[in-house]
């Protein structure tokens, strides 16, 4: 059985990896942050001397980068900070990756362009908007100019996250159950994955041995404050207590109105049903997941 070594395990998709992965190995690291997990490190991913000597100590297959700043308004005001964490540690771990001849995934996003278009594909020209886009691009440039055997993933994806950070459907519905107005822009486009979904995608494509940048994500391009009306639809939630504004309405930190990406690649490449990529399949798939929190609202 092949071993992975997650970075980032206290966050939103390492706590979903740690806990629905079935196929590898998993040895998961976080730094303060204290999550159950088994087989789990505590790790100063910027001790570069450490995180070496572990790394050769454990010696992984795998090693998916899932750890970084990710809050767009605190990148946006510590940049240092965001480069340490973001930039650095990216640094940090290609270094390691090439010592021990590892395949590296890196988590992305999809804030990358800037141009209105309905569908993003991964040979587009990027544009970042803000600091945080411009530190993920920074990474991906990083990987492709000094590993040859890498996946980066460019995506936005919802579901069940831990106490200390709740998912953008989490705090849609944990509001609405408690009966909360909310605000969600009609004017931002995208297209998120379940991110038990974007999981089992991961272990596919590290599965078939496939390398380069793929876009995972739903079919079709949605507004946030459409996204919030379905996940109203799924859990019976009150779909009055949503209004619809637009993005210039607050006063926040430079973004895009367009982030859907293509996925045409990934479908092609792993043979995938555009079917099981219906957003509203993959909402459906949310309330299926077990999830504790929500059963004591």
């Amino acid at each position: 059985m092949k071993k992975i070594l997650l970075t980032g395990a206290s966050g939103l998709f390492g706590y979903n990896y740690s806990r629905f992965n079935k196929k590898f190995k998993l040895i998961s690291t976080q730094y303060k942050k204290k999550i159950s997990s088994k087989n789990k490190i505590n790790l100063n991913l910027l001790n570069k001397t450490q995180l070496n000597k572990k790394l050769l100590s454990i010696k992984p297959d795998i090693i998916i980068h899932a750890a970084a700043l990710t809050n767009i308004e605190k990148c946006e005001t510590d940049k240092k900070l965001t480069r340490k964490l973001n930039i650095e540690v990216t640094k940090n771990i290609i270094q390691c990756s090439k010592k021990l001849g590892c395949k590296l995934v890196f988590i992305s996003t999809d804030h990358l362009f800037s141009k209105k278009k309905k569908y993003f594909k991964e040979k587009d020209k990027t544009n970042p908007l803000n600091y945080y886009a411009k530190s993920k691009k920074i990474s991906e440039d990083l990987i492709i100019n000094n590993l040859y055997n890498f996946i980066i993933i460019r995506t936005n994806f919802f579901g069940w996250g831990p106490d200390h950070r709740k998912s953008f459907s989490d705090t849609i519905i944990y509001n609405l159950k408690k009966n909360k107005n909310l605000e969600l822009f009609d004017d931002v486009y995208f297209n998120p994955v379940n991110v038990t979904y974007l999981c089992d995608i991961i272990n596919k494509l590290i599965q078939k041995n496939i390398n380069g940048v793929f876009n995972v994500t739903s079919n079709k391009a949605i507004s946030k404050y459409k996204f919030g009306l379905l996940l109203c639809k799924e859990f019976n939630l009150n779909r009055n207590l949503i209004k619809p504004i637009k993005l210039l309405d607050k006063k926040i930190t430079k973004r895009p109105h367009f982030m859907s990406l293509s996925n045409k690649k990934l479908i092609k490449t792993l043979n995938i049903s555009p079917n099981e990529l219906i957003i509203s399949k993959q909402i459906k798939d949310l309330k299926k997941i077990k999830n504790i929190r929500l059963k004591k609202l």
